[in-house]
């Protein structure tokens, strides 16, 4: 009885992004429980309008595809998606390119082999629906080589992922089929990250990278733990999201050439994430000059590159509506190093040699970044960090030491989804009566505490 209904609805998912299938074979293989697809091409303008942000979707290749349907155990076991080898190359969505309307869309949705409706021709009872939801919670997810290239002018910035996985887990985090039930009411997923390598490089004249530098981030393993809290069995939105990332070792390289490549790339991701979808379309030319290094030093040369003005006021004259859902996100590092490097470039009479040159590390132990939100009216973000060592390579002479020279950070995760025992009430009046000193404690180098409260929205939502 579940296969006509969840037969369609995968075959619409992967109809929706990947291009000139056959649903008749798709179908049958479906039916059959397993299903190996190879040398796929992606549909870019779907990717497009699916991504928050304005780029455009240069190339999408899925070199094997796997679906494995447990067909006689759907209660109890997880559907299974396999992708080897995923390959995107995109680009920033220039302002008349984001001018087109998404009705091209239409015309070639109609000529797909299998229609977006073709899961609704029949009504499901309530009870399939709920075992439908309940299966589409416990997909389990693996993504073996996933590259990923954004290209804006002369930057090119890669990102391999060696191996990638979601799966749903117990309130032990051990993977298990679980179900949305009382009395929690809750859903948790585990992420994990192998091998995470991110590169930043310039291309040259030909369009080609010509001298490929040291990997800014190299093999960093990240671990994410997710828990979704809902109000009962039969709501499919959450009530509250908690998204908490782990990472015990972690390395940054800088060079002086990646470092301005760095500050542009981050500066187009923050006008992204706190502009409007209107200042979207423009913010490429609204975007604040660029000064020169020589001009201002690299101190104040990076904070122009950073530069933009949040207001206040701007946040209060344009309302949402109230909403109480909470959102936690934590971000923990146990060891954190930052090395910066100088590019040496030796001549020779045909070629040139070039010799990166590290020249300063920075040693961070335990370092913790928390940001809670409950509506449009209550957010509060958090920074605290244990300990910082800084430290000329050439001398190995230690020019700033903050904190204590010896950090336990096996505290650092407490009262997080890595705790045992989490305490996950998160009201306004703990965080605005913190106690300064206990935070001082823990963090010895830094301490960092935004509140932002609207009164208007709150009074609204009591």
């Amino acid at each position: 009885m579940l296969e006509k209904y969840i037969t369609p609805l995968l075959m619409s998912y992967v109809d929706k992004y990947i291009k000139n299938l056959s649903p008749n074979d798709l179908g049958v293989s479906l039916w059959g429980g397993d299903v190996l697809l190879k040398n796929l091409e992606l549909k870019l303008d779907v990717l497009e309008q699916e991504f928050l942000f304005p780029v455009r979707f240069l190339s999408g290749r899925i070199h094997e595809l796997k679906i494995h349907i447990p067909w006689t155990s759907l209660g109890s076991d997880s559907v299974v998606i396999t992708l080897n080898t995923l390959e995107c190359s995109l680009t920033y969505k220039q302002n008349e390119e984001k001018k087109r309307s998404t009705h091209e869309d239409d015309d070639k949705e109609s000529d797909s082999g299998i229609s977006e409706n073709s899961g609704q021709q029949s009504v499901a009872p309530s009870y399939v629906q709920l075992l439908t939801q309940r299966i589409l919670n416990n997909v389990e997810i693996h993504v073996n080589n996933l590259i990923f290239k954004y290209i804006e002018d002369d930057i090119v910035l890669s990102v391999n992922i060696k191996s990638a996985c979601m799966y749903t887990v117990n309130s032990g985090w051990e993977q298990e089929f679980s179900d949305v039930a009382s009395p929690e009411f809750t859903l948790r997923r585990v992420v994990e990250l192998v091998d995470l390598t991110i590169c930043l490089d310039h291309s040259g004249a030909s369009g080609r990278v010509e001298v490929y530098e040291e990997p800014v981030i190299y093999r960093a393993h990240i671990t994410c733990r997710t828990l979704f809290t809902f109000p009962n069995s039969y709501t499919f939105s959450p009530s509250a999201i908690f998204v908490h990332v782990l990472c015990d070792d972690i390395s940054l390289n800088i060079s002086d050439k990646q470092f301005p490549a760095m500050i542009i790339l981050l500066r187009r991701l923050m006008y992204l994430t706190t502009s409007s979808d209107t200042t979207k379309q423009v913010v490429q030319s609204s975007l604040p000059p660029v000064i020169s290094p020589d001009e201002e030093g690299w101190v104040g040369w990076g904070w122009s590159m950073l530069g933009m003005s949040y207001s206040y006021e701007d946040q209060r004259t344009s309302p949402a509506p109230p909403c109480e859902m909470l959102f936690n996100f934590s971000f923990y590092v146990k060891s954190f190093t930052i090395t910066c490097t100088q590019v040496l470039q030796h001549r020779r009479k045909r070629s040139a040699k070039y010799h990166f040159l590290p020249f300063l590390t920075v040693h961070i132990k335990g370092l913790a970044l928390e940001y809670v939100a409950k509506g449009y009216y209550y957010s509060h973000m958090t920074l605290g960090v244990c300990s910082v060592c800084a430290s000329l390579t050439h001398h190995n002479e230690q020019i700033f030491v903050c904190g204590d020279r010896i950090v336990d950070t096996t505290s650092l995760t407490d009262d997080s989804l890595f705790d045992t025992s989490p305490n996950l009430q998160y009201e306004d009046k703990r965080h605005a009566n913190e106690d300064e000193t206990l935070q001082f404690t823990k963090y010895r180098a830094l301490w960092i505490s935004l509140l932002n409260i609207i009164p208007e929205f709150k009074q609204r939502t009591v």
